[in-house]
């Protein structure tokens, strides 16, 4: 399990408001895995998400990932559209935002492409231990910052980005690092995408690691929107109270003529278990830190009344009007499926819910 470090004895950690804002994005198969336990990478997204992710890393200050997943994907991380690079640059920025990893065991190659490509700064956080190693190893490729004994205290290591000037932070992966972030309760908000298969493999990556977590079924996390993008679906949670429902954060608000670029051959898959924050609103806002959540904008209007259904169970819905079966709460009508009398209905059995044998 993850230690949990949120108010840990020796660490004191600055006032949410005064750190970066953070994203956590991640993108899992239905039965929760980052990718498979084989050695070719499993694409969870497509290539309408793919572009998605090089927008919002052009509207990031810097993008995190773990030694693991610079060791085993070899992301490039850079923003790959010339346009986005060109506003960037002209905006006084590097063409690609900075690029941070974190390890615990000092294990990264300077040939990776982490080190290799692009013309933004490159950080490195490490414990003490392993820093002047490190720093032999890597040369003048990236900053390399000791911090901790032995592991790097993730809220330390986004206040340290804040002295540098960083003030939107996109964490992509893996899962070892999306468990450190959301334990130590260091999120702002949290973009998760869902594909259409299942993985069904022990030895696979999850999308978290067994820990204490701030979210649990009384303290449930607020939905503020899901959002269908091809054949995935995209679930945006506010998980701090920084969280801006104004901030563009659907496909929806996706220009094809502000930044789609007019080729995606060479769409560069992003980091294992990734989803970054969506693109600038058509409106021209510019994605900044968070106001007060808007309940209008996403909270339901009551909830005291909602029963919780068993659990494992779905109901079956009627048919509607044209035939079709509903599949979602906008299809439920009380007069479209009650029957007209539940007198003589024989009770289902605890084995079956939709008329079907037991398993």
């Amino acid at each position: 399990m993850i230690p949990e470090t949120a108010g840990a004895p020796g660490v004191e950690r600055r006032p949410r408001v005064d750190r970066p804002y953070v994203t956590v994005s991640s993108a899992m198969s239905i039965d929760g895995y980052l990718d498979s336990a084989g050695p070719e990478r499993l694409t969870m997204s497509n290539a309408a998400d793919f572009d998605r992710v090089d927008e919002v890393r052009a509207r990031s200050d810097a993008i995190l990932v773990g030694a693991t997943t610079v060791r085993r994907d070899d992301p490039r991380l850079l923003v790959r559209d010339a346009t986005r690079r060109r506003d960037r640059i002209a905006a006084g920025l590097a063409g690609s935002p900075v690029k941070v990893t974190v390890t615990a065991s000092g294990r990264l190659s300077p040939h990776a492409a982490f080190f290799t490509t692009g013309d933004g700064p490159r950080l490195v956080y490490c414990p003490a231990g392993v820093e002047a190693r490190l720093r032999t190893a890597l040369g003048d490729r990236a900053t390399v910052v000791g911090m901790g004994d032995d592991c790097v205290d993730m809220a330390r290591l986004v206040d340290d980005l804040g002295d540098r000037g960083v003030r939107r932070l996109m964490v992509e992966g893996g899962g070892h690092v999306l468990t450190q972030f959301l334990a130590a309760d260091l999120v702002d908000e949290l973009h998760l995408v869902v594909a259409p298969f299942f993985v069904g493999d022990a030895d696979a990556p999850r999308f978290v690691r067994p820990a204490r977590f701030p979210w649990t079924a009384s303290r449930r996390a607020t939905l503020a929107s899901s959002e269908q993008i091809g054949d995935v679906v995209l679930l945006r949670y506010a998980l701090s109270d920084r969280f801006d429902p104004d901030v563009p954060g659907s496909a929806r608000d996706v220009s094809s003529r502000s930044f789609l670029p007019p080729s995606t051959t060479d769409t560069e898959t992003p980091a294992r278990g990734s989803l970054s924050e969506r693109s600038e609103s058509k409106r021209g806002e510019t994605p900044g830190s968070a106001g007060d959540v808007s309940s209008r904008s996403f909270l339901p209007r009551s909830t005291a009344e909602t029963e919780i259904p068993a659990r494992g169970s779905l109901s079956e819905r009627s048919e509607s009007k044209r035939g079709d079966v509903p599949g979602s709460a906008r299809d439920v009508s009380s007069r479209s499926f009650l029957p007209r009398s539940t007198t003589d209905m024989e009770p289902a059995s605890s084995e079956s819910k939709r008329g079907e044998g037991g398993a």
